[in-house]
């Protein structure tokens, strides 16, 4: 009786299931390692406008120049304390110039993820909060 379970098919079977399984674990590892990278980056990139925004330090600004232009990929909406927003880099261009288009990616982003927040260093009522959606990659 157990022979007529167990043959090639069977096992055949439950290789397949198994690479499938593997695949779909995997494919999760790496979806959440980007996630986390791309929440770095957003990061990185506003502690770069901060430092074109507050440094005089020539080293400091090419650095921080280098960090925003390199950041073609994610989609970010900047808002003020308020939430209303104030610019956008990295949505599609045609688009963008659609108000309605904006506000859609912007409730988008807002559900996604948590807002990076930068608190202004002269003044700390101001805070601009920086939303963001997912890479091309991370898609």
């Amino acid at each position: 009786m157990m022979a007529s379970w167990f043959n090639w098919r069977t096992l055949l079977v439950l290789i397949a299931v198994a690479i499938v399984s593997g695949t779909i674990v995997y494919s999760q590892y790496l979806s959440g390692k980007i996630a986390k990278e791309e929440r770095k980056n957003v990061e990185a990139w506003v502690e770069a406008q901060r430092t074109i925004l507050y440094s005089s330090d020539t080293a400091s600004l090419n650095l921080a120049s280098k960090i925003i232009t390199e950041n073609d990929q994610i989609p970010i909406i900047e808002t003020n304390e308020k939430d209303s927003i104030t610019d956008h880099i990295n949505l599609d261009s045609v688009k963008s110039l659609d108000k309605v288009y904006v506000e859609k990616k912007f409730r988008e982003f807002k559900s996604l993820h948590q807002p990076v927040i930068w608190i202004a260093p002269l003044d700390s009522t101001k805070r601009n909060h920086y939303y963001y959606g997912e890479s091309k990659l991370l898609k």
